[in-house]
């Protein structure tokens, strides 16, 4: 996560702007644009949600975002939820009150104030001043009230009332993911960052997340491939592809994915148009350039061309393959054998059969020797004589 520094002062950017809007932004990792001459425009207050297809730079962006590697405004606190937090002793409930900076610090700050004040009578009145801003501060914050919130957001992330005493090394890292997430909310900074956040919470904590963001004060800018999520939580939606930013103000995910399919379809039938009328006047150029009673028609032609804007192809709709390689075919097992293979996987010998006769039947075959029909007819013959 990443915050403004101690030194700008709690509400120290109160009078200025927090909107962003950064122009002709480029943005690369490793060597690879993934956005080139773009604008990034985010209103105060607004909830955006940025999709696009995997691997065009979502999380990257977030990621400049909270480093500051764009031009942002320092006034403007920035949480980013990317990593679980590191696991201590610390309990979870606390935890999430350490988080909001502002408030340990104007409360340690209260602390050894009142404590040198007990030690030094003297310098009582000077001081007394500096405890009473402290004082007055933490009461704008609603300090008192800190403790019930970070209770009630870790209870709506899963947390019972027993688990939020728990150290934090005792939670796994799906649960330090939850307690991130859980700092951040309890912060309440100016821009909130979130990757994925529904992929490491149940059906419950989505719920009284999605519900908790719809109320947000702040910017949230999410990443996310949960469309119900996003038509809850969403106020806008930034379409990423291509190196660029398209904006669809207004709008859930649904909405969103309805206007483009439209605008999908428009500038494949513009591209279509252009290509069909370019391809008719070259035709017509190539025919009669030289042909002197249609020399000027041509040269109207060629310049009508020229004027012309030559559209890009619409942008290929990203598609998965997968391709099997092909087997021969197998014959069919021989009766025989499968019968075998059952009465191994039985555990019983091959050769027993179904019975200690059947195994006896079998050996005096291999022998040579006389079957049990065999023996019956023998008897039969011995005694009619």
């Amino acid at each position: 996560m990443a915050v403004n520094p101690l030194q700008l002062g709690p509400g120290g950017g109160a009078a200025k702007t927090k909107d962003i809007k950064i122009e002709n932004a480029d943005v690369s990792i490793g060597g690879t644009r993934i956005l080139t001459d773009t604008d990034l425009t985010l209103a105060y207050g607004h909830r955006y949600g940025l999709v696009g297809n995997n691997g065009v730079g979502k999380s990257t962006l977030l990621r400049a975002l909270s480093r500051r590697d764009l031009p942002i405004p320092t006034h403007i606190s920035i949480l980013h939820v990317e990593q679980e937090i590191t696991g201590d002793d610390t309990s979870a409930l606390q935890a999430v009150l350490d988080a909001d900076v502002w408030r340990k610090v104007l409360m340690r700050d209260q602390t050894e104030i009142t404590a040198r004040l007990a030690e030094i009578e003297a310098q009582r009145p000077s001081m007394a001043d500096t405890s009473a801003d402290a004082a007055t501060k933490l009461a704008e914050m609603e300090s008192d009230k800190a403790e019930p919130r970070a209770a009630s957001i870790l209870a709506g992330l899963g947390f019972s009332p027993e688990r939020q005493q728990f150290a934090t090394k005792t939670f796994s890292g799906g649960w330090r993911m939850r307690l991130a997430l859980a700092r951040a909310l309890f912060c309440e900074p100016d821009l909130l960052l979130l990757d994925e956040p529904s992929n490491m919470l149940d059906v419950p904590s989505i719920t009284f997340l999605s519900n908790y963001l719809q109320t947000y004060p702040s910017t949230v800018l999410v990443v996310s491939h949960d469309r119900a999520f996003l038509n809850e939580v969403a106020t806008d939606i930034i379409h990423q592809h291509s190196e660029r930013l398209d904006y669809y103000r207004g709008a859930n995910f649904e909405s969103f994915y309805a206007t483009r399919e439209e605008r999908k379809k428009i500038a494949k039938k513009e591209y279509e148009n252009n290509v069909a009328q370019r391809a008719h006047l070259q035709a017509f150029i190539d025919k009669f350039r030289y042909n002197a009673g249609k020399a000027a028609e041509a040269q109207s032609r060629i310049k009508k061309l020229e004027r012309m804007p030559i559209l890009q192809p619409p942008e290929a709709e990203y598609s998965v393959k997968f391709k099997f390689p092909e087997v021969e075919k197998l014959s069919p097992p021989d009766r025989a054998d499968v019968g075998r293979d059952v009465r191994v996987q039985r555990g019983q010998d091959p050769a027993q059969g179904r019975g200690p006769g059947r195994a006896a039947g079998l050996a005096d075959r291999h022998r040579g020797a006389p079957t049990a029909r065999a023996r019956r007819r023998s008897s039969s013959c011995s005694s009619a004589s």
